[in-house]
């Protein structure tokens, strides 16, 4: 038999149940049922279904147990449970002798530890309700838990530890009513004092969760509810987990730890991903020092565990045996937390940190309010983001290898980007050293070029290193390099560099482009002069190909066609530097000799490409003198409608047909903008011109097969206007005799 406390009773509410343990019976209050248990020593006596659990005497009682003896011996096997003669449930276990303070309680198979659920760790915390807890609170800080408001982070074991607590001690496997219930009342207090701000003082907050755990869990464990409520209290205030609870708590009751391994199968559910053993946090006095509070709880440390060597003997003197990791002479914990619950300890040890890291030093120093922990260790948080988690246990696992660390061994910019932002944080000066090494000598993506500038202000002069690279260069350079590149631009390099080419074409373009930043290339005169001198060597090039086209023409079409489409990128840059003036009156005075060499040549699709990159030239040119950034007299204006005109009136139609046939081999795209382009250029122009010349152009216009392209109709109707009104308004005007109009 097991005498244990009547707060072991799962059923203590306002109606008890009859029960042989293990299966309730519901009975009602005004049901006189008679038993039909015979006993031995009272055959005559009667009883009542509810006197089974409330009101059975301690004779009545054992003659039940001894009832239960001789119905198991009379089967063959033995069995766990026993079915009721009245109620024909089976029955695990039968109370009885409940005086409301203890009972007694008799297990069918004669042994209660095989119990599925009931495992050695149950055991052991039952016990520990049935021992004095003495100075717990001092030993696991309990006032600082309140003072510093910690009970505000949550605790991911807490649900698990009260699902064994409540089941140790009310002997039942479900419990998660029970303990649901409690951690909403938990979990309900903190919310509400995280949005409100409160004049309660920490013991008083203190009190209110405990009054109100004690109501919660009052109905369920009755006599031991105040003791359940201090042990809750200094699960939440030590943080550790469970199995590290467990050894601490066990340890400094003075018991025997409970072995896994004896009941394994038992235990397991409660053990979790394993996690080092954390000890509680003790708070520093104020008239210890920094270095004799290190020096003596290294030495109470490797005393402990039996390894220190001798008289005046520390940690330093171990030299390469020390490691991270290593409790056996470390002193001091470090505890890496995540917003998203992740917490991990490293035992380190603290000549190593306050060596090597600034931030370490600061903390372990009589400036810092660092607390101790059992076992005379002391202990750092450190709070950091997930994605920076794995880069805080490198830069911990670094500080213990060599004072000089190869760059090479980053292995990547990422990495050392994420190890730089830790070292900055935690001020190891070598570390950021190899660092900085290793950025200043690798190439960077974009991405991490951007987050290099993110850390770079935290680094002071270090940075130097690192932004010798991004530091703007002066005018003159960038005038030397933009010329150079001009030059390759347009010297028309062999087809196997055209890559090369068109990567420098497109680099000068985006040195005159203003968009967020202003340009990076102011022009001079000089510059002006030496990239109309380029163009001009372009320009004549493509003259003197295009005088041998005619007769070797399969020969030259490569080269031709190099030519003008350097000639198209050309226009656009002088364009952008207002230098379009000398381009414009020589391929004005060309213009006849370039329209004659290409209406000889020979219309497939590969040379209409290249006829297309021509008419683009002469749009950007008719475009120039249209809309006055160059300004030529009317005379050769009208030269150039009179050139080009005619010529884009036969091409516009070979290309449609081109394209109507839907040749996939085509070697160009169609571009309405640059017919569109082109038209309204040829528009400006003539409306430009003097009226004479303007009826000669329409004329010729009108009289052409080819009237769709260009299209000159808002040319003509403006033209009729004018010359209708042309009179009146000349003499309103007092001009005196007007010229007739000549149409």
């Amino acid at each position: 038999f097991i005498k244990v406390e009547a707060s072991d009773l799962l059923y203590q509410n306002s109606m008890m149940k009859p029960m042989v343990h293990g299966a309730p019976v519901e009975v009602h209050e005004e049901e006189n049922i008679e038993c039909t248990c015979q006993f031995a020593e009272a055959p005559s006596k009667k009883c009542l279904a509810s006197q089974l659990f409330l009101k059975m005497t301690k004779r009545e009682g054992r003659c039940i147990v001894r009832w239960s003896k001789v119905v198991s011996n009379c089967c063959s096997e033995r069995h766990s449970s026993l079915k009721c003669p009245f109620c024909k449930r089976d029955n695990y276990s039968i109370v009885y002798e409940c005086d409301g303070n203890s009972f007694q309680q008799h297990y069918i198979n004669g042994d209660h530890r095989k119990n599925i659920f009931f495992s050695a760790a149950h055991k052991h915390r039952l016990r520990c309700y049935y021992s004095e807890t003495g100075s717990s609170c001092d030993k696991f800080n309990v006032q600082l838990y309140w003072k510093f408001r910690r009970y505000l982070q949550p605790n991911k074991w807490l649900q698990e530890w009260l699902t064994r607590e409540v089941q140790a001690l009310t002997r039942e496997e479900d419990v998660n009513i029970v303990v649901q219930h409690i951690v909403g009342v938990i979990e309900s207090f903190v919310m509400i004092n995280k949005r409100e701000v409160s004049n309660r003082t920490p013991e008083q907050k203190r009190q209110d969760l405990k009054s109100l755990i004690l109501d919660a869990a009052r109905p369920f464990l009755s006599g031991r509810t105040e003791r359940f409520v201090d042990e809750v209290e200094l699960f939440l205030a030590s943080g550790l987990t469970i199995q590290a609870y467990d050894q601490v708590y066990m340890k400094f009751l003075g018991l025997v730890v409970f072995d896994d391994d004896s009941d394994a199968e038992g235990a397991k559910h409660m053990r979790g991903p394993h996690v080092p053993l954390l000890h509680f946090f003790d708070e520093e006095s104020d008239t210890e020092k920094a270095n004799p509070r290190v020096e003596s709880s290294l030495f109470l440390s490797m005393t402990s565990f039996g390894i220190n060597e001798g008289p005046g003997k520390t940690v330093k003197d171990l030299g390469d045996s020390i490691k991270i990791g290593d409790r056996a002479t470390s002193d001091v914990v470090v505890r890496l937390r995540t917003e998203e619950g992740r917490d991990d300890w490293l035992y380190c040890h603290s000549h190593i940190l306050l060596e090597k890291s600034t931030f370490f030093a600061e903390r372990l120093s009589d400036n810092w309010p660092t607390c101790q922990i059992l076992d005379s260790r002391n202990c750092v948080e450190v709070y950091c983001q997930e994605p920076e988690f794995n880069y805080h246990v490198t830069a911990l696992r670094l500080l213990y290898g060599t004072n000089s660390l190869p760059p090479d061994t980053l292995n990547s910019v990422r990495n050392a980007l994420g190890l730089l932002r830790v070292s900055v944080e935690l001020g190891c000066h070598q570390m950021i050293r190899t660092c900085v090494d290793y950025l200043e000598a690798v190439p960077w993506e974009e991405t991490e070029e951007e987050e290099i500038l993110r850390v770079i202000p935290r680094l002071g002069s270090q940075a130097e290193q690192i932004l010798a690279r991004l530091q703007p260069v002066n005018a003159i350079t960038v005038s030397r390099i933009f010329l150079s590149a001009f030059h390759f631009a347009t010297s028309s390099p062999p087809p196997s560099m055209n890559d090369l080419k068109s990567s420098a074409q497109e680099q000068l373009e985006y040195m005159l482009t203003e968009d967020d930043d202003a340009p990076l290339l102011t022009t001079n005169d000089e510059i002006k002069l030496k990239v109309k001198e380029y163009v001009g060597n372009l320009l004549n090039k493509f003259y003197d190909t295009l005088d041998s086209f005619s007769y070797r023409e399969d020969e030259l079409r490569v080269l031709l066609h190099s030519l003008i489409s350097d000639l198209v990128w050309a226009s656009q840059i002088l364009a952008k530097m207002e230098t379009m003036r000398e381009f414009v009156q020589s391929w004005l005075e060309q213009s006849d000799r370039i329209v004659k060499a290409l209406e000889c040549s020979t219309p497939n699709p590969e040379m209409l490409e290249t006829v297309v990159k021509v008419i683009e030239v002469a749009a950007k040119v008719l475009e120039a003198m249209a809309y006055g950034t160059v300004i030529l007299p009317a005379a050769k204006r009208l030269q150039m409608v009179k050139s080009w005109v005619p010529f884009v009136r036969i091409t516009k139609p070979l290309v449609d047909d081109c394209f109507a046939a839907k040749n996939e081999d085509l070697p160009f795209k169609m571009d309405n903008e640059l017919w569109q382009s082109l038209e309204s250029a040829f528009v400006s122009l003539v409306l430009a011109l003097p009226s004479g010349d303007q009826e000669e152009i329409l004329t010729d216009w009108l009289g052409s097969e080819q009237i769709r392209y260009p299209d000159l109709t808002e040319a003509f109707e403006v033209w009729c206007y004018r010359s209708k009104v042309a009179k009146r308004r000349l003499e309103l005007l007092g001009m005196g005799r007007v010229n007739k109009p000549c149409l």
